[in-house]
């Protein structure tokens, strides 16, 4: 369920490398206990759901709403004209985290450390 504050949080960016927007809303499941993120890609109007109940991929099945999360654009382009994604980070813990990283086919978690 979308969450139900106001002014919700959501993001955007380019995270399947498809050269279309993408956007990121903030969620929780459906007691409202589990916050997580739900991924809408524009090219196909697939939905990916990460926390909120299912899986990340650092062993919780939650994205913590009170530590943070966001996007960091990409920075550089490749030499055969392709460029990086944009990288959803998830602040895990205060000192803890890593990206969100699409793989062609689901979000992977990749730890900082």
């Amino acid at each position: 369920m979308l969450s139900s504050e106001l002014n919700p949080v959501y993001a955007v960016g380019d995270f399947d490398r498809d050269g279309l927007f993408d956007l990121v809303l903030e969620v929780k499941d459906r007691g409202g206990l589990r916050c997580g993120i739900a991924i809408l890609h524009r090219i196909d109007r697939s939905v990916h759901i990460v926390g909120a109940g299912r899986p990340v991929g650092n062993g919780k099945d939650e994205v913590s709403c009170r530590v943070g999360w966001g996007v960091q654009p990409a920075h550089y382009s490749h030499r055969d004209g392709t460029s990086s994604p944009d990288l959803l980070y998830v602040v895990a813990e205060w000192d803890q985290g890593g990206w969100l990283v699409w793989n062609g086919t689901t979000y992977v978690w990749v730890a900082w450390n």
